[in-house]
C-alpha cells in the first residue's frame, strides 16, 4: 500500500493551526490516543507527540480509509512520549541532524541534546531565507501553532518513510514571524538593570507593576525568538539563564542583567 505524502501531512496539520485545549486541558488528539491505548490518562496529557500521531493517522484514513491510516502510522511512528519517538526513529537509522520537509523535530529546552532528555516535538513544514525553521507544533501555549524556531534547542530529526521521493521547496521568510526590528527605549534610568532580586541598588525583578510590565516586554520578545520562558513579569532563575545564554550568543558579558546594553539587542539582533 502506497502511504502519506509529507504534503499529505503538513496539509492536515496545517488545518489544525489554532486548535486549543479545553479548560480542562483535553484535547482531541489526546482523546483520540486514549481511545487507542485504552487509558484514559492521555486525554489530558501532554500532547505534542499525539497531535502528530492524530495528524498522521487522519492523513492516511483521508487517503486510503482505515488501512491507510495504519500505514501512516507505521511510516511516522505512534507516541505519546518524545524520547521514545526519538529512539524509535534512531533504531530505524533514521534518526539525524538535517532538517528536511515533513520531518520531525525533537527538542530539548536545556540544549543537551541528548534524546533522553527530549521535552517536545513539532514537524518541519519549511525553512526561511535566513534559516529559520518553519514549524507545526502541538501543545505550545495551550494550543497547535505554527512556529519559527533557530536550531538552539533541537537534538535530532526524525525521518518518516514519506511516500514520495526527495523533499518540498523551503517556503520563504514571513512577515509574520520574529525579525529584526527597532527597540523599545529602556526604560530604566542610567545603571540601573533588570535582574534577580538582590540588595544592590538599581536591581529591578519585577516587584512593581512597572517593572512587571518590562520584563514581561523582553520575556515576551525571547520567546518570540525560539526561547522557552514564561512571560510573568518576574525575573526569576529560568529567566537569568536564558539571558546568560542570549548573551553569550552575542558575544558580551554573560552577567544574566538586563541593562542598557542587552536590552536593545533582543529586537536588533540577527536571529540565530
Amino acid at each position: 500500500m502506497i502511504g502519506i505524502s509529507s504534503r499529505e501531512f503538513l496539509a492536515v496539520a496545517k488545518e489544525q493551526i489554532g486548535t486549543y485545549e479545553d479548560k480542562n486541558g483535553t484535547t482531541p488528539y489526546g482523546k483520540w490516543y486514549g481511545d487507542r491505548v485504552n487509558d484514559s490518562a492521555f486525554d489530558g496529557a501532554a500532547w505534542c507527540d499525539m497531535s502528530l500521531a492524530w495528524i498522521a493517522h487522519e492523513a492516511g484514513k483521508r487517503k486510503n480509509g482505515a488501512d491507510g491510516a495504519e500505514e501512516a502510522l507505521r511510516q511516522t511512528g505512534c507516541f505519546a512520549y518524545t524520547p521514545y519517538h526519538a529512539q524509535w526513529f534512531a533504531r530505524k537509522g533514521r534518526f539525524g541532524t538535517h532538517a528536511t520537509i515533513g520531518s520531525f523535530a525533537f527538542f530539548d529546552w536545556g540544549a543537551s541534546k541528548g534524546i533522553s532528555a527530549i521535552d517536545h516535538i513539532g514537524v518541519v513544514a519549511g525553512k526561511t531565507a535566513d534559516g529559520l525553521l518553519v514549524t507545526y507544533e502541538g501543545n505550545v501555549q495551550n494550543g497547535f501553532r505554527k512556529m519559527y524556531r533557530s536550531y538552539r534547542n533541537i537534538v535530532g530529526f526524525g525521518y518518516p518513510t514519506y511516500a514520495e521521493p526527495g523533499q518540498i521547496e523551503p517556503e520563504p521568510a514571513k512577515a509574520d514571524r520574529p525579525s529584526v526590528k527597532t527597540a523599545p527605549r529602556f526604560p530604566l534610568p542610567a545603571g540601573h538593570y533588570f535582574g534577580i532580586s538582590i540588595t544592590t541598588p538599581g536591581s529591578h525583578s519585577g516587584t512593581t507593576p512597572v517593572d512587571k510590565k518590562s520584563i514581561k516586554l523582553f520575556q515576551a520578545r525571547l520567546k518570540e525568538r525560539g526561547w522557552n520562558i514564561a512571560v510573568d513579569g518576574v525575573f526569576g532563575p529560568k529567566t537569568k539563564a536564558i539571558v546568560m545564554d542570549f548573551q553569550d550568543e552575542k558575544n558580551i558579558k554573560a552577567d544574566g542583567l538586563v541593562g542598557a546594553v542587552t536590552w536593545p539587542l533582543f529586537w536588533t539582533s540577527p536571529i540565530t
